[in-house]
């Protein structure tokens, strides 16, 4: 979830019909809604490398235009940004390519920095819909996927990372389905105006 700060919802398969869903619910209390894509395809389209290929190249071409997206957007009228991905899904991605240590310490530092002065409000992190759709972008690799979800762990355990970055509310959908969508969007939405 979003608002003009800029959160992020981020998880495993299923978010982006879940992401659709919720901002339909949003509009239609009316509330001024934006949705960001995946920047990842946008840099895959340009031939950049992804996934167990991504370079430093890649990873900060994708850190920069989810940067762009969410500051674009922070300056317009809107009451919601909602985004498939956050700027910390760069860190597993790039821990896991081909960056050397010093362009890996580069992209945690840009993202830290931002995090410190753009900080989102609420990250959701679904787990389940273990359905790997062959669309070109995404990794099918089952046991890369397993080191992308543990790094994630990794960083939401890490105090060390979020140090100086305002509390972030991170909110676990365990056991998510497609079916459950409705049930799943009702828990958001509640949460989104008790909370935010």
């Amino acid at each position: 979830l979003a608002n003009r700060d800029g959160n992020q919802m981020i998880g495993s398969s299923g978010k982006t019909t879940l992401l659709y869903g919720l901002a339909h619910e949003l509009k239609k209390d009316g509330l001024r809604v934006v949705v960001l894509g995946e920047a990842a395809r946008d840099v895959s389209r340009l031939g950049f490398p992804l996934n167990l290929e991504t370079t430093f190249e890649s990873q900060l071409l994708i850190l920069m235009k989810m940067i762009e997206g969410e500051l674009v957007h922070s300056n317009s009228e809107i009451d919601v940004l909602l985004s498939d991905r956050s700027v910390i899904d760069q860190i597993p991605y790039s821990r896991l390519g081909k960056l050397n240590v010093s362009e890996f310490e580069e992209i945690m530092n840009i993202i830290k920095s931002y995090l410190k002065v753009k900080p989102y409000d609420l990250i959701i992190r679904l787990e389940g819909g273990n359905l790997i759709e062959d669309d070109g972008v995404r990794e099918k690799d089952v046991s890369y996927l397993a080191l992308i979800k543990e790094e994630f762990i990794r960083i939401y355990n890490d105090s060390e990372f979020w140090k100086g970055v305002e509390p972030i509310t991170c909110m676990w959908i365990p056991q998510y389905k497609l079916t459950d969508i409705d049930r799943e969007i009702n828990k958001i939405t509640d949460y989104y105006y008790r909370c935010l």
